[in-house]
């Protein structure tokens, strides 16, 4: 259940002298995902992950616009919507404790690697049809696509509070300056039964595209979720 909203912002290579600023693309909706993980090694995982949002919205600029090579007039009804997705490969390494045999709380090291897409559409839906002076049709439809790789880097904690019974907290991210920025955290409640557990807890991911283009996107994704995960192998303790 996600919360928030992707916001335009005028990149250093805009040299056009009209801004590009959007305080928001739309609201986000549901936010399906899914995690498959695999042993390395007796206490590491490999976590390979995936979501994918869609948003939709309007606004009214109060100054001209242009996005993506077209232009937007003062007043302009703008209809804007856009899909972000991002995948990501994580290393969890247990560092801490050695041995790990009885302990209950486990620090893991993250290594990941991370990759960010979003597609954009601006559109002026109440000119369409428009012409200029020679009779030729008006552009009312901006459409770009922004993506980024980045490692990230973190911290995970896994508390084993009985058999069947655990938390989980981990937070990572990744940052250069002018560049793009990102960062996600998590915390889960997990009750395993069987080949099965049930987990539910809340997330949040931040990504912002690199300043220095011509436009750049940025948000802030929170909320609640939750998941059932299969272990296709179950060995009872």
């Amino acid at each position: 259940m996600s919360t928030g909203h992707p916001e335009m912002g005028t990149g250093h290579q805009n040299t056009n002298g009209e801004p590009s600023d959007l305080s928001t693309l739309g609201d986000s909706k549901r936010t399906p995902s899914f995690i498959v993980s695999v042993p390395a090694g007796k206490n590491n995982t490999i976590r390979v992950s995936y979501f994918r949002t869609l948003g939709d919205g309007n606004s009214v600029p109060t100054v001209p616009l242009i996005i993506y090579g077209t232009s937007f007039l003062t007043g302009d009804y703008l209809a804007t919507n856009y899909t972000l997705q991002d995948a990501k490969v994580s290393l969890d390494y247990l560092s801490l404790p050695f041995p790990v045999k009885g302990s209950k709380l486990r620090l893991k090291t993250l290594w990941e690697v991370q990759a960010i897409w979003i597609r954009t559409t601006v559109n002026a839906p109440l000119r369409a049809g428009e012409t200029d002076a020679s009779g030729n049709p008006i552009q009312t439809t901006g459409i770009g696509t922004d993506w980024f790789i980045y490692p990230s880097f973190g911290l995970g904690l896994d508390y084993l509070a009985s058999k069947n019974f655990r938390f989980e907290a981990r937070a990572s991210g990744f940052i250069l300056p002018h560049l793009s920025t990102l960062w996600d955290t998590e915390f889960t409640a997990n009750y395993r039964f069987g080949k099965f557990e049930i987990q539910a807890g809340e997330k949040g991911f931040h990504f912002k595209t690199a300043p220095r283009h011509v436009e750049f996107v940025q948000e802030t994704l929170s909320g609640l979720f939750v998941g059932l995960r299969w272990y296709p192998r179950y060995h009872a303790q």
